[in-house]
């Protein structure tokens, strides 16, 4: 099965290893380079890198509605049968996500429909929650709001900062994937739709009035 990623993060490579390993990892897209520091030095995501370093066909943007067409024909050309999206900078929109036949699948580090949204795994911290999870979904139009096709749970330990906890939810989400993807793509999962009365979301500065 023909497979694109859309991904930034630099914890990115157990889901890029997982979906070169088991599918036809045919395209990555990410964030164009940015620059940082005093010296303006150029920085490159962890998705671009790995790419490169595993001669997989890239694609940067820098803004992905100004660049929607050519994100749309790359997606033809490459046949990309299925997206998924792990940690992405952007929002896909209706043509981007309707494009692969099997549409994308997001993987979302909440037990949704709880901490929808761009931090859940901060927040999930600052709550003290006693459990938190991974959520693979269908990506819709709204925010997190896709019917899921399946979840994990994790049990906090009260001790993890965010960064040990985003390495452990892209591991154990990279060895659950091929799995979900295989069975989604053969029609075996029922996709089960969020019940919007048990949302919670996430403080965003586009969402500043969101409550968790």
């Amino acid at each position: 099965m023909k497979v694109v990623f859309f991904g930034t993060s630099d914890r990115s490579e157990p889901i890029l290893n997982s979906l070169k390993a088991d599918f036809d990892l045919v395209l990555c897209v990410t964030k164009a380079d940015t620059t940082a520091g005093r010296k303006h030095e150029k920085r490159q995501t962890g998705v671009k890198t790995w790419s490169i370093r595993n001669n997989v066909n890239y694609i940067e943007t820098a803004n992905i509605r100004a660049d929607q067409t050519v994100i749309v024909k790359k997606l033809k050309e490459s046949g990309a049968e299925v997206g998924v999206v792990a940690d992405f900078s952007y929002i896909l929109s209706e043509e981007i996500f309707n494009t692969p036949k099997l549409g994308v699948i997001n993987i979302h580090f909440s037990l949704l429909p709880k901490l929808r949204g761009a931090s859940p795994v901060q927040f999930a911290i600052l709550q003290g929650l006693e459990k938190t999870g991974i959520t693979y979904y269908k990506v819709e139009k709204g925010l997190d709001d896709g019917a899921i096709l399946d979840q994990i749970e994790y049990k906090l330990s009260m001790k993890e900062t965010s960064d040990e906890l985003y390495e452990k939810l892209f591991v154990l989400s990279s060895e659950k994937l091929p799995k979900v993807l295989s069975n989604y793509a053969a029609n075996l999962l029922t996709l089960k739709p969020q019940n919007p009365a048990n949302a919670s979301y996430t403080y965003s500065p586009s969402h500043p009035k969101n409550t968790f």
